[in-house]
């Protein structure tokens, strides 16, 4: 091996020294910022929380006549933006971190869904990663994928109310508020769940407000 290759195997090693150095600095400040979190909120009944580490961009799909979820989702999109989580709709799926979905139970179901009888919309973390657990309890996830629908059966009552419930799942929003029926975030929507309550929106925005 002449000089120069030596000296170019040596610049690439202390490159790659260098990356893993940095990668390691950027984790350990990551978890070290998130082990100093406390929640003063918590209105979920469940005992974790996702977030995006970057607005996400939603791409909206009707799967038949049966819905037309856009201007639902788009509704969705401006009241969650206006309440300090920012997201924004993008027509090139290639850019979509979210995918909204509107069509009939059977055919969300066809597309993998999980749907019962009684479901208005579902909603599903398809891709998440561990990052830590605030109040040594909550344990937080950052969120890479994420996926929604509203079904047609739901009725065009409660379309809104139900794509801005599974929208604020697509946010991060894990489990349900568990004890105030006004809340967009109750499990059980009728028509007057049509606007965040200061409990929706706090739950998230804590979390973004710590990790990001």
């Amino acid at each position: 091996m002449n000089k120069t290759s030596k000296m170019r195997n040596y610049k690439q090693k202390l490159a790659l020294v260098c990356l893993i150095i940095l990668c390691s600095y950027m984790s350990l400040k990551t978890v070290s910022k998130a082990d100093s979190i406390y929640f003063d909120n918590w209105y979920s009944d469940a005992y974790y929380v996702l977030y995006w580490s970057q607005a996400p961009k939603v791409f909206i799909t009707n799967l038949s006549g049966a819905i037309n979820i856009v201007p639902y989702v788009n509704s969705a999109v401006n009241k969650w933006s206006n309440a300090g989580i920012s997201s924004s709709v993008t027509t090139a799926l290639s850019n979509a971190n979210i995918r909204f979905y509107g069509g009939t139970r059977s055919e969300l179901i066809s597309i993998g869904f999980y749907y019962t009888v009684e479901d208005l919309g579902k909603a599903s973390f398809d891709s998440y990663n561990y990052v830590t657990t605030a109040n040594s309890y909550y344990d937080i996830y950052e969120l890479t994928a994420a996926s929604a629908s509203v079904c047609s059966e739901a009725g065009s009552k409660l379309y809104a109310n139900v794509a801005l419930h599974e929208y604020g799942h697509a946010l991060g929003w894990g489990g349900h508020s568990a004890y105030f029926e006004n809340d967009v975030m109750y499990p059980y929507l009728t028509e007057a769940n049509s606007s965040l309550t200061i409990r929706d929106i706090n739950q998230l925005l804590q979390v973004y407000n710590a990790m990001n």
